[in-house]
């Protein structure tokens, strides 16, 4: 994740500790990386360094001087994804900062986050990071505090550590209703985020009501159809189904679609989002055959907005297939699910989710159809070893793989189901 830092205002970042104008970013750096020029900015910045660190070592400039030259190169480096030298820089302007600048100097927080962000792939380094920078800021008292937060439920949140961004994100919600007020939107959008937290750790019963609230305050701060309240209405929507109250989900998310229609154009993927969760509600309230005309509405949306083989449009496939197994077509979903499978074989690696859940769908859709049993039990066996494969990347058995693990059981319990079903014959 980098840090959203532009490179022309680097240098503004904080005052610097001495009275002494810190280096200037070379005017080409500035043009290049406005430019795109990321790479060329990035081998002119770092002979800059060179320059620099040479005059900081004869003491012809303050220590501090090349703060901002290691902040910019970090950023670029991360820009043109050089992950290794973008930690090696952000380590540097650590190292610099810590050197030349006073105990709570805010530039120390700064160079902290910024190797933070460097470090995503081991979340407790960069979470340890953060932290320092996060203790700096509230410190100073400072609103940065609020993007480190928001930075660390990121990190958090990509490695389904659900329970630990869980109190970060009440804090952001006790500092945004402190700073706005209980009416604003900016607290309804903290009360979503901490609701879509909740669900992820399927405490569901707890994340309905932030729902109920954030609704509350876009509808009495917002025009009637703005596009922030159909998507809280979807959410909404969402959280009815998880809760098994599918009857109340339809009308919310009819009104959600409604919404979208009128406020986008005829054929906007985002009507297609909105069918989808309609259907969702539909189904689970029994009316499949109604949920079937919606889910064929978005699938038409999604052939005709996204290029042939996009895995948006197989991700459309997938659903109305589902339905249509529900529904006891066997045949026309196994006809789908291959369409899918393919999209998903030629857009992603081997072992990639989509492709495991391509090869597991077909499989359970010819197994329920009892045909071609054989072709179900190859399907079942590539999607068993592709999920174990994944399942074992895992350093620890820890809570991110335990949810992997139970999200791809039923690929064994197919397993089993298909030997049984080829044992009988």
């Amino acid at each position: 994740m980098a840090l959203a830092l532009p490179v022309a205002a680097a240098a503004q970042s904080s005052a610097p500790a001495a009275s002494e104008q810190r280096w200037r970013l070379p005017p080409d750096v500035r043009m290049l990386a406005q430019m795109g020029g990321n790479r060329e900015a990035l081998r002119l910045i770092e002979a800059e360094i060179g320059t620099c660190e040479a005059a900081r070592t004869a003491k012809t400039v303050p220590d501090d001087n090349c703060i901002d030259l290691f902040i910019t190169a970090t950023t670029l480096a991360q820009r043109v994804r050089d992950g290794v030298k973008a930690t090696a820089l952000a380590q540097r302007a650590v190292a610099a900062a810590e050197r030349a600048l006073p105990t709570g100097h805010l530039d120390r927080a700064l160079a902290r986050r910024l190797l933070a962000s460097t470090l995503v792939q081991t979340p407790d380094a960069a979470l340890a990071e953060y932290r320092v920078a996060l203790a700096l800021y509230r410190a100073a008292d400072s609103n940065a505090q609020d993007n480190v937060l928001d930075d660390m439920v990121d990190l958090l949140n990509a490695h389904s550590r659900y329970a630990e961004a869980e109190p970060l994100l009440r804090t952001m919600l006790d500092r945004t209703l402190a700073r706005r007020g209980a009416a604003h939107t900016e607290v309804g959008a903290a009360l979503t985020n901490l609701s879509i937290n909740l669900s992820a750790q399927r405490r569901e019963a707890e994340a309905h009501p932030l729902l109920v609230r954030a609704l509350a305050i876009y509808e009495g701060a917002l025009p009637p159809n703005h596009p922030h309240i159909a998507v809280l209405l979807v959410n909404v929507g969402a959280s009815l189904i998880a809760l098994q109250r599918p009857q109340e989900a339809v009308p919310v998310l009819r009104r959600a679609l409604a919404l979208r229609e009128a406020n986008l154009r005829a054929g906007h993927p985002d009507i297609a989002v909105a069918l989808g969760a309609l259907a969702n509600a539909l189904t689970a309230a029994g009316d499949v055959t109604g949920a079937e005309g919606a889910l064929r509405r978005a699938l038409d949306i999604r052939r005709a907005a996204f290029r042939m083989g996009s895995p948006a449009i197989a991700n459309g496939i997938v659903s109305l297939a589902y339905n249509l197994g529900k529904q006891g077509r066997h045949a026309e979903a196994v006809a789908l699910y291959r369409e899918a499978r393919a999209i998903y074989a030629a857009a992603y690696p081997p072992g990639h989710p989509y492709r495991i859940n391509g090869d597991w769908s077909l499989a359970a859709a010819l197994l329920a159809g009892r045909t071609e049993l054989a072709e179900a039990r190859s399907h079942f066996r590539e999607a068993g070893r592709n999920a174990t494969a994944r399942i074992g990347s895992y350093r620890d058995f820890d809570a991110s793989a335990m949810r992997e693990a139970e999200s791809w059981r039923n690929i064994f319990a197919g397993q089993a189901k298909v030997a049984w079903a080829l044992a009988q014959r």
